[in-house]
């Protein structure tokens, strides 16, 4: 299955704790878990790296750019950060359809 989680610093712990959940629950798939970020630290990515690894899940670091976000800034109720899931069809490989 493709996975796409969409975080910052200031989610890291909170999205391993959401991708052990979905990884105990699809072990006898193939998982890619796409972490789309304007930026993590090492530490952080490391940490996601292996845990990802105890699952046989392939990890796919994609650093996105924030200045592209930055006319979202403010736009109605919702992060700029929210607006990161338009681009996932540009940022995922060609082959990913689901």
């Amino acid at each position: 299955m493709n996975i796409v989680v969409i975080a910052d610093e200031n989610y890291a712990s909170q999205s391993s704790a959401t991708l052990m959940s979905f990884l105990e629950n699809n072990r006898n798939e193939r998982n890619d878990i796409y972490y789309i970020t304007t930026g993590i630290s090492e530490q952080s990515r490391l940490k996601l790296e292996e845990f990802c690894k105890l699952y046989n899940a392939f990890f796919h670091y994609i650093l996105f750019d924030e200045q592209v976000l930055s006319p979202y800034d403010g736009l109605g109720y919702w992060s700029k950060y929210t607006f990161m899931k338009l681009f996932i069809p540009i940022l995922l490989p060609y082959d990913v359809n689901k």
